[in-house]
């Protein structure tokens, strides 16, 4: 929120979520997603790597080194929340893909960890260098609802090639319309609440995304790429 908040600590970390964190993500999920994405044709380009075995080791230290480096910095802040979500996240990102717990494969928690513990907890490593997490409105915490939806969806992309290796996502367990209307319920729930708040900044963004899903219910889309287009209509209109 002002200037000041911007210390060498927060320009470290920031980095790390450019890229390391990233590599470690979508790294671990490369290697324990190789049955999978050895049957998938959408993986071995821009959507994806299929690793090859002599690279798993490989990834494997350099997504460990980022993590140990990252969580060394955060330690240095001697601020024990910052440290607590930096690790919620690291352990989210490990325990989704790992064999181990493997959050993916269950539904629900797949969507649950993968969403908002994934992609929302940098927010809170960020909110937590200058203010407690106990000073956050509760409100703001209703954003982590359509994060759950956004990933359920997610899922859809690789639904049939995830069945065939085994897997059973949010989206396999829920069959395509179902996922599409519990993400429209986990996005129109505080849709409703930020209209009656008079938030036209957040009820633009989650009114453009609603629309977006009430378009593939009902013209039964493919994939979400292809909502790019009347998305971006929406929102401009």
């Amino acid at each position: 929120g002002h200037i000041h908040n911007f210390t060498p600590l927060i320009w470290t970390e920031l980095f790390f979520f450019l890229f390391p964190l990233n590599f470690f993500i979508y790294g671990i999920n490369d290697i324990y997603d190789r049955e999978s994405d050895e049957i998938n044709p959408r993986k071995g380009g821009v959507q994806g790597a299929i690793l090859r075995k002599d690279e798993i080791n490989r990834v494997k230290w350099l997504s460990g080194g980022g993590i140990f480096i990252f969580l060394f910095i955060s330690a240095l802040s001697k601020n024990w929340e910052h440290l607590f979500f930096a690790l919620i996240f690291v352990l989210a990102g490990l325990l989704y893909s790992h064999p181990f717990l493997r959050f993916k494969e269950i539904p629900f928690l797949d969507s649950i960890v993968g969403g908002p513990l994934v992609y929302l907890t940098p927010a809170l490593i960020a909110f937590t260098t200058h203010s407690s997490f106990f000073d956050l409105p509760l409100r703001a915490l209703l954003i982590a609802l359509p994060f759950i939806g956004f990933h359920a969806v997610s899922t859809l992309k690789d639904e049939k090639y995830d069945k065939m290796a085994g897997m059973c996502s949010t989206g396999i367990f829920l069959g395509r319309r179902k996922t599409l209307l519990f993400a429209l319920l986990l996005t129109g729930l505080p849709l409703i609440y930020f209209v009656a708040a008079k938030d036209v900044f957040i009820t633009s963004i989650l009114g453009t995304i609603t629309a977006g899903i009430i378009l593939m219910v009902f013209l039964k889309l493919k994939q979400d790429d292809d909502l790019i287009l009347p998305i971006t209509a929406i929102f401009v209109f």
